[in-house]
């Protein structure tokens, strides 16, 4: 049978197709849900698209790269700060968080890579440009899923060389889009 990797670039045949206009399109296709227990979801990457700075609010989250490859920037949350979760949910514009960035890294298919309440629980996705690129694919496993009134996906700016995390709105240029790809996904 044909394996995942058969159907590069995933990306062209997502639906609905990718909006002209609008920069740092990531595409989301939904696969399962058990609430409050955990979520699966794939995010494809078109090349040159990112997943901004953002977090996992009290998470693990294990990460397949299925196709393609990312540069992944992560930072930890300083121990300490055991009521960072709580702090979010005040005044975005002024909340920040310390952290200690971690040294960036490539990751190519198959790699996996995983992520904890405090550790790596703060990260940037980016796919790169390179010539012949056909996109990444990362197939990702949430534990326990987001949801809105306790684990809400926050967006962050670093500051002081990554040892504060500001907490930002979601930056204006970066679009999640739900699509369908074959039996997987939803258009909601």
């Amino acid at each position: 049978g044909r394996r995942f990797s058969d159907y590069k670039p995933m990306h062209k045949f997502v639906q609905p197709a990718l909006r002209p206009g609008l920069e740092n399109q990531v595409r989301y296709l939904h696969v399962h849900e058990e609430p409050e227990k955990y979520n699966i979801g794939i995010f494809v990457f078109p090349p040159g698209s990112r997943i901004p700075l953002h977090d996992h609010p009290g998470m693990c989250v294990l990460s397949r790269i299925l196709y393609g490859s990312l540069n992944v920037q992560s930072f930890d949350v300083i121990p300490e700060q055991k009521n960072w979760l709580k702090k979010r949910f005040g005044n975005k514009k002024s909340n920040t968080i310390k952290s200690v960035k971690l040294p960036k890294k490539k990751l190519s298919a198959p790699a996996v890579t995983s992520l904890y309440p405090a550790k790596n629980n703060i990260h940037e996705f980016k796919c790169g440009m390179d010539v012949g690129s056909n996109g990444a694919v990362v197939l990702d496993v949430l534990l326990p899923p987001y949801n809105f009134d306790e684990r809400d996906c926050n967006f962050y700016e670093p500051h002081d060389h990554g040892r504060i995390l500001k907490l930002v709105e979601q930056p204006p240029d970066f679009h999640c889009i739900s699509g369908v790809y074959g039996r997987l996904g939803s258009m909601d």
